[in-house]
């Protein structure tokens, strides 16, 4: 004891793990109710070959698919950030760094 205050805190082990698994029961349920939420979120690889196919274009569908892909990953990458650096300054920072590499080809190539 120093000034009366204790110096550590003696924590029974079974109530560690309880708090452990409760909170990865917290997150599961999250991630579904996710999944439930943004399920529709798949139908837009039909709508652009449908689209595609009336345009009677295919760079419509080829080029659609990549980019809805890429997106939906950069879109779950952000949520990652968020939930893994609690300064969202620095997350915010980290996502605009990591959106570089998604500006930088079109520069390149045209687009």
């Amino acid at each position: 004891m120093k000034n009366n205050v204790p110096r550590y805190l003696v924590i029974d082990f079974s109530k560690v793990y309880n708090d452990i698994v409760a909170s990865s029961e917290d997150v599961l349920n999250i991630s579904k109710r996710l999944i439930e939420k943004n399920r529709k979120s798949v139908f837009i690889v039909p709508y652009l070959f449908l689209l595609g196919g009336l345009l009677k274009a295919k760079e419509v569908f080829s080029v659609g698919a990549v980019m809805a892909v890429v997106s939906i990953i950069f879109l779950w990458i952000i949520v990652a950030v968020f939930k893994c650096i609690e300064r969202k300054l620095v997350a915010l920072g980290t996502i605009f760094l990591l959106t570089i590499p998604l500006i930088i080809p079109p520069c390149f190539t045209g687009g």
